[in-house]
């Protein structure tokens, strides 16, 4: 889970802007849309989102996020001397002075049989990681596991004494994130190598607007039963098969047996929704029959059903474009449910619909606004208001 997230001196963020899951107060007792932090007497969001008109840095805010799990994920693959691309300064710095951009991650992920909690800080130019450290708390107290500065004359590596347990001192180019390049290494320690995989793959961002159906499964349909508890007419979602020859298909004579083979296999199945008309008369349709709104709620579905139940965190932009209210209405539901929501996984999203941000739906600090003041980004919760 994201407890917080900081980011400077990209794109419209100017100066340093916090975005806090943390829990304020009982908000009326609704409890169930947080979750304890394990060793502390704090509690964390499972939902939180993200309003504001366009262009008033939503999305830019969305974007850090995502070029941190970036730089993390593929800045082992740079090569000595290159660009770092991702490098987005705020226009309204001098882009002489090369001021670094710098992210802060505060998070929680499972390690040791535990939800252990983590700090990771990442600062970059256009050329070079600056700085960049990683702590972790096995109790109250903040442990280092390694510090990494480069604005000084010479790499300073420092290591704590919780990195342990594997090789030190990992070679990295000035353009790498030491994290992402121990994180490929097997020489790593454990914990090193926990952290990487869960930024990378449990930080999920989908596009919802660009949603496309992969190769369905049989088990997708526990997933899919997630759609009765959306009230947009749809009973039940099935995955059926048929057969289908070659020759239906029209498939070019050279086509390579095993793309022939992958074509075949994803034409003989089918997703039937089954309705219920005025009458009360059962009625099926398939997939691609159905509006592009829940054409799309049933794509994501077993993406959020993994989600559900392993834990991580899904971020969306824009949740509520082409999708109906009520489908985005009920995403954030089922997240704030602590019957479905197993994993204690977490959901945040920008949207323009204010419906999607009724107190009826989420507590206030669980409403976040985004604006800009000449030019820059600034993002605020509703619980920073008077409540009087």
């Amino acid at each position: 889970m994201i407890i917080e997230f900081s980011a400077s001196n990209f794109r419209s963020i100017d100066e340093e802007r916090t975005f806090s899951l943390y829990a304020t107060g009982l908000q009326g007792g609704r409890l169930t849309n947080t979750v304890p932090l394990e060793g502390t007497p704090y509690r964390i969001l499972k939902t939180v989102g993200l309003y504001g008109s366009n262009a008033s840095g939503k999305t830019n805010l969305i974007l850090a996020l995502e070029t941190l799990r970036h730089m993390v994920r593929r800045s082992h693959h740079f090569h000595e001397g290159d660009k770092i691309r991702c490098y987005e300064p705020c226009s309204f710095n001098d882009a002489a002075e090369k001021k670094e951009t710098r992210f802060q991650l505060e998070f929680v992920c499972p390690y040791d049989g535990k939800r252990t909690r983590f700090v990771y800080v990442l600062a970059y130019t256009d050329v070079v990681i600056t700085y960049e450290k990683l702590t972790v708390y096995f109790t109250n107290r903040e442990s280092l596991l390694f510090e990494r500065n480069l604005s000084v004359e010479a790499e300073k590596m420092v290591f704590g004494a919780a990195y342990k347990g594997g090789v030190r001192n990992i070679a990295c180019f000035p353009n790498q994130a030491y994290l992402s390049v121990a994180g490929q290494n097997a020489g790593a320690p454990q914990i090193v190598r926990t952290v990487v995989s869960y930024i990378t793959k449990k930080i999920v961002t989908p596009r919802v607007d660009c949603i496309f159906m992969r190769d369905v499964r049989q088990k997708d349909e526990r997933a899919w039963n997630l759609v009765s508890h959306i009230d947009v007419g749809v009973e039940s979602v099935k995955l059926e098969e048929r057969d289908v020859g070659e020759e239906e298909l029209n498939l070019p004579p050279d086509m390579p047996r095993e793309m022939r083979d992958d074509v075949l296999n994803r034409a003989r199945k089918r997703i039937i929704l089954k309705h219920r008309d005025d009458k009360g008369a059962s009625m099926r349709l398939d997939l691609d029959e159905e509006s592009k709104g829940t054409r799309k709620m049933v794509r994501l579905l077993p993406q959020v059903a993994d989600i559900l139940v392993s834990g991580g965190v899904f971020v969306v932009d824009e949740l509520d474009n082409s999708m109906h209210p009520f489908m985005a209405e009920m995403l954030v539901k089922l997240f704030n449910d602590p019957d479905v929501n197993q994993g204690q996984a977490q959901l945040i999203f920008t949207t323009h619909n204010a419906n999607l941000l009724s107190q009826e739906l989420l507590r206030r600090d669980q409403i976040w606004f985004a604006e800009k003041v000449g030019g820059r980004s600034r993002y605020y919760s509703l619980d920073s208001f008077d409540k009087k």
